[in-house]
């Protein structure tokens, strides 16, 4: 069965790795891992997201801190949304980067209520999110884990990818603006 649904949707198994027996357990796709060049300096600069209902920025200085605002462009989303902290970078055998932004909020996925309760529910519970690179769930209660991943057409191959709110494929991703 599930060799069968590897191949009536097998762009999506190769794409994200999404469903069980498609890719690799062992290593990550490269859509999920940074290039071979990729190191943590790399990071540091301005990131930034504009899609049909946000605008997001991301800013990640070179003292381990970061800024980001988030504007949602419909109503009453249209405030900024504005959170700084410490950021670090974790590094995992399967080749997946992680970085880990403290106190940052995340309206991808989630609801605006869920977003600004540190990513709990009402009772406390922390919400769950698809992480596509080692394929799992996480939390991530207040903060957000970013994906350090690869696009050969983004400045430097490398993009920060949002967990998803399920094991669907989505597009939610921040890529790295050219310094001035």
């Amino acid at each position: 069965m599930v060799s069968s649904m590897c191949w009536r949707v097998g762009w999506v198994c190769w794409l994200v790795t999404v469903l069980p027996g498609c890719g690799s357990a062992e290593r990550a796709d490269p859509l999920w891992t940074p290039p071979a060049t990729f190191h943590e300096s790399h990071l540091v600069g301005t990131w930034t997201a504009h899609r049909m209902n946000y605008r997001e920025t991301l800013v990640l200085h070179p003292d381990m801190t970061f800024t980001h605002i988030y504007t949602g462009t419909e109503s009453p989303k249209q405030r900024p949304v504005t959170s700084q902290g410490p950021w670090r970078l974790e590094h995992r055998s399967s080749g997946c980067r992680y970085l880990h932004l403290e106190g940052m909020p995340t309206f991808h996925g989630t609801t605006e209520e869920l977003a600004t309760n540190g990513h709990r529910f009402p009772d406390g519970t922390p919400k769950h999110f698809w992480e596509p690179c080692e394929q799992t769930q996480i939390t991530m209660p207040d903060k957000v884990i970013l994906i350090v991943g690869n696009a050969p057409d983004a400045p430097d191959n490398l993009t920060l990818r949002f967990p998803h709110a399920a094991a669907v494929v989505t597009d939610d991703w921040l890529e790295r603006q050219a310094p001035p």
